[in-house]
């Protein structure tokens, strides 16, 4: 009975050790970006590790269908259960059709649940900075909405 229950633990730690965690140090460096005053967001020249696409994953985005439609294995980030929620945003960096890195990245400051689930390549990964006149955050902040620099 004891080693039915330490396998049962050691599967489960195997299973929870094999998904990416969120990158809380880029989170900060992107959240600093955006409040900074700048325009756009280069994610370039963010980062200090390879990757070759970014995938943005709005709330309620079905990892499955997004596997299929974009010939990706998402499974390494399965575990934030972003097809359930609405706080986050999972920003994913791909080389080839693997995720690398992630960032679970709540809505304020800079939304990007307005953009599509589809893998943008490292050099187009330019967000505009876009202040929402209209809409407020919950402590009365002016709303921050990141859009895809198609330029």
């Amino acid at each position: 009975m004891k080693a039915n229950h330490l396998l049962s633990i050691l599967l489960s730690a195997l299973l929870f050790s094999c998904g990416l965690s969120n990158d809380q140090q880029l989170e900060e460096k992107l959240r600093q970006e955006i409040t900074s005053g700048k325009k756009t967001i280069e994610f370039e020249k963010l980062t200090n590790f390879e990757w070759e696409n970014l995938l943005i994953l709005g709330p309620y985005s079905q990892i499955k269908n997004i596997e299929k439609e974009l010939d990706v294995d998402l499974c390494e980030i399965e575990h934030f259960n972003v097809q359930t929620r609405d706080d986050v945003n999972l920003i994913v960096f791909m080389v080839g059709r693997q995720p690398v890195n992630v960032i679970v990245y709540p809505h304020y400051p800079g939304d990007f649940s307005g953009n599509a689930s589809k893998l943008i390549p490292k050099s187009d990964a330019n967000f505009e900075v876009v202040v929402v006149a209209d809409k407020k955050t919950k402590n009365g902040e002016q709303w921050i909405d990141m859009k895809l620099n198609t330029l």
